[in-house]
Formats: C-alpha cells, structure tokens, sequence
C-alpha cells in the first residue's frame, strides 16, 4: 500500500500489464503509448 511504480516506455505500442500476486483476482489492465 502506497507503493508507486515508473516506467518509461520508448516504443508506441499497446502493452498488457498484471500484478503477479494479485493476477488471479483480476488486477491487470492494458494500456497505449502514443509518440
């Protein structure tokens, strides 16, 4: 809890991302980087 994460992404793309302990109560999302 209160815990922030950072990621620069270079690439456009859609990317899928999951929290590994928490993956199979459904806490993953998808999300698009545009240039």
């Amino acid at each position: 809890s209160g815990e922030t994460f950072e990621v620069t992404f270079d690439v456009p793309g859609t990317y899928d991302y999951f929290c590994i302990p928490h993956e199979r109560a459904g806490m993953q999302d998808e999300f698009t980087v545009v240039e």
